[in-house]
């Protein structure tokens, strides 16, 4: 399975969107794949490495580029602008590699190739074999192998960067350059070691410039001979090693000893055997296929095995989009994914939601509340990062307001959800006695205080929140919120019930505290959560909404709110016009509690008032219309969902890859058009599969057993 791209002239906005589609990644370190031959603002992740920022609290730290390669003949370097060569750059999904073909034929004419990888088994390793051919010519031929330092972290709103690393040490010798790092609010250091390997003598020596080093390798040109050299780079963080420095010059002298030919088969065969394991096939539908491929592979690249807990950021490894912060969708539309292919990843996740469990019982007491409540935006510190304001303009003089921090408190039983549903298809029950019980139970605890008695109603409701619909803040009684909360206290009643006849799990109870009397309360709570309804049936999203100015659109025509008129723009919180599934978010991870007529009725009367701006909003109405039996449009919605980053759908992949709509595009696939789901403690199917999908087949997972599912 690849993804190619062909060009014959450089175009830096395009760069950066081809920087995101192939960036590499292992889970620990990301390298976006912007063309590593001309010189470009670039960077380096690493998980769970963030620094102290104004405003936004934490950013992930934009380390050094590593991987660039200039060319230079004869002392001229090659100048890609003004074009004259041919370019061809591959995805190879199926190996985990991207490769470059630069075809040069201005003057002397040469042929440059590239494989590069960022290694899955060696976390720590990056490395870009290049070989170049000259077509008939003599000469000399210089690489430059840099480790560039102008990489910087964007704050926006205008044309300013922040740089959140300091270069504490840089030594080359030996042939090894060496450079130590530390971020700005000293949390963290970092080693990078880099070293290259030839085929074939040459003249090297270490070059410095104003922000980089690197090596310059010269070779003498006689014929046809290729000429092959390994870029090897080793990346180790105090996060993962007090002795970092040390660890960084072990790995890349064992990566080096391994040689190129054999630390490329060690990361091929483990996405081969990765994608055996899949074994998605669409038939019928290639262009599908390769799209859940794709969005497949970006999922298991930040998948990290090794490490004590998993931080999957919005935007994946790929780029700074949402400073790498954690939010919601990483429970509840990447964990299915993650649940279904690679349980071990998902644990993972929510054993990191166990570490902020702490912070979010300090919320929620500082709120005047028992139990936890989770943070909006999540980072490596125990707190909230959610910004309190944002600048409007470059002065800072014009501030707007967030409210997401404050009042998007959904997260809380979203979370509680994902570990329900973690359980359900792995039965793990050591997860359950370490982390998950504590999570349901401080949640339930959180909901119990958060709800409020109305006497008038004989209801407990839920004031001053925003749901998923961020169009409409401080709403009473969100429809989405309220349903969660409900399952979130019932899910404390259950496995209340059932911790009492297991020894270990009552020891959680006897630990936390919780009393009968208490979990009856929590039922009582449930009954009574108002959920709002209008008399025509349909449920309200919130209090009130019924009573908006309606407006409605062509929501598979056009996205967000290019759609509306600028007087709707300018008024979206006095109409009924939403941001993206809400109520239908609630359909489909709790469709069993609703008709099915009811469903439809609300699908039907939702779609029309959806921009579908956030990302998310697609593959949600895609899965409920699948179950729905709306297949036509399920498959049309779907289309969108699982092509917006390879299509560019919302403009912005240049800031990283989409990580809860690749999520979302497989939870479409997975639960909506193969009704995938656990009854009576069975996986069981539902398919409603598009016409011209003649046969699917696929594995998952299921309670650590490897099943195959085929729908024809």
């Amino acid at each position: 399975m690849e993804i190619t791209y062909h060009n014959t002239r450089i175009d830096y906005d395009e760069e950066r969107k081809l920087g995101t589609i192939l960036t590499l990644a292992n889970g620990k370190i990301g390298v976006r794949g912007e063309l590593e031959l001309i010189p470009i603002d670039s960077c380096t992740l690493i998980s769970g490495v963030y620094s102290d920022v104004p405003i936004f609290h934490r950013d992930i730290v934009c380390l050094p580029r590593t991987v660039g390669v200039y060319i230079i003949v004869d002392g001229t370097p090659l100048n890609l602008v003004d074009g004259g060569f041919e370019l061809k750059r591959t995805l190879d999904i199926r190996t985990g590699v991207v490769k470059t073909k630069l075809t040069w034929s201005k003057g002397k004419s040469l042929i440059y190739e590239s494989t590069r990888l960022v290694h899955k088994v060696r976390k720590n390793i990056i490395a870009v074999n290049s070989r170049i051919r000259p077509q008939g010519f003599q000469g000399e031929i210089t690489l430059i192998l840099p480790l560039e330092f102008a990489s910087s972290n964007p704050l926006p709103p205008g044309n300013i960067s922040i740089k959140h690393y300091r270069i504490c040490k840089v030594k080359g010798c030996d042939d090894t350059i060496v450079t130590d790092i530390e971020t700005l609010d000293d949390k963290y250091g970092i080693t990078i070691a880099l070293k290259s390997v030839t085929n074939t003598q040459c003249k090297r020596q270490i070059i410095r410039f104003p922000h980089s080093i690197g090596e310059a390798l010269s070779f003498k040109v006689m014929g046809d001979n290729v000429y092959e050299v390994t870029k090897f780079i080793s990346i180790v963080s105090s996060r993962d090693d007090p002795y970092y420095h040390e660890k960084a010059l072990r790995e890349l002298q064992s990566a080096i000893q391994l040689g190129w030919d054999n630390l490329y088969r060690e990361h091929a065969e483990w996405w081969r055997n990765t994608w055996n394991k899949l074994n998605l096939h669409v038939d019928g539908d290639e262009g599908v296929e390769r799209a859940l491929c794709f969005n497949a592979f970006h999922l298991l690249q930040l998948g990290d095995e090794d490490s004590e807990y998993c931080m999957i950021p919005a935007r994946g490894l790929h780029g700074v989009g949402y400073r790498g912060h954690i939010f919601w969708d990483a429970d509840i539309y990447t964990l299915p994914f993650y649940t279904l292919v690679n349980p071990v990843i998902a644990r993972k996740m929510l054993t990191y939601r166990y570490r902020l469990l702490k912070a979010a019982r300090k919320m929620a007491k500082e709120r005047g509340y028992r139990g936890a409540m989770y943070p909006w935006e999540a980072a490596d510190v125990d707190y909230d990062v959610t910004p309190d304001k944002v600048p409007l303009d470059i002065k800072w003089e014009k501030w707007i307001k967030i409210w997401t921090g404050e009042e998007e408190q959904h997260i809380t039983a979203d979370i509680a959800y994902a570990v329900d549903f973690y359980y359900q298809y792995t039965l793990d029950d050591e997860f359950m006695e370490k982390y998950g019980l504590e999570i349901i139970f401080e949640t339930a605890r959180f909901w119990a205080c958060r709800v409020e008695y109305d006497k008038d109603r004989g209801k407990y409701v839920i004031r001053r929140v925003t749901g998923p619909d961020e169009y409409h803040v401080h709403v009473d009684n969100n429809f989405y919120t309220n349903i969660m909360a409900r399952w979130n206290l019932l899910l404390g009643v259950k496995y209340y019930n059932l911790a009492l006849e297991r020894n270990e799990w009552k020891k959680i109870v006897s630990k936390l505290g919780v009393s009968k009397r208490e979990v009856e309360t929590w039922c009582t709570i449930a009954s009574k959560i108002y959920i709002p309804c209008s008399s025509d049936g349909l449920y309200e999203q919130f209090e009130g909404y019924s009573n908006l100015e309606d407006y409605t659109i062509n929501s598979l025509e056009c996205l967000g709110q290019e759609c509306l008129p600028e007087i709707v723009r300018n008024r979206l919180e006095k109409t009924k016009i939403i941001k993206q599934a809400d109520v239908v978010m609630a359909f489909h991870l709790l469709g069993d509690l609703f008709r099915k007529e009811d469903m439809l009725r609300n699908f039907n009367y939702y779609l029309p008032r959806t921009t579908h701006e956030s990302s998310l909003s697609l593959s949600i109405y895609a899965s409920v219309a699948a179950r729905l039996g709306l297949t036509s449009l399920a498959y049309k919605l779907f289309r969108k969902a699982v092509n917006i980053d390879l299509q560019d759908i919302y403009g912005n992949t240049r800031d990283g890859i989409h990580v809860a709509s690749a999520g979302g595009a497989w939870c479409s696939f997975l639960f909506g058009f193969l009704g995938l789901k656990v009854h009576n403690d069975n996986l069981t199917l539902d398919p409603k599969i598009p016409k011209h999908w003649r046969k699917v087949s696929i594995n998952v997972v299921f309670r650590g057993e490897l099943k195959n599912i085929k729908v024809e």
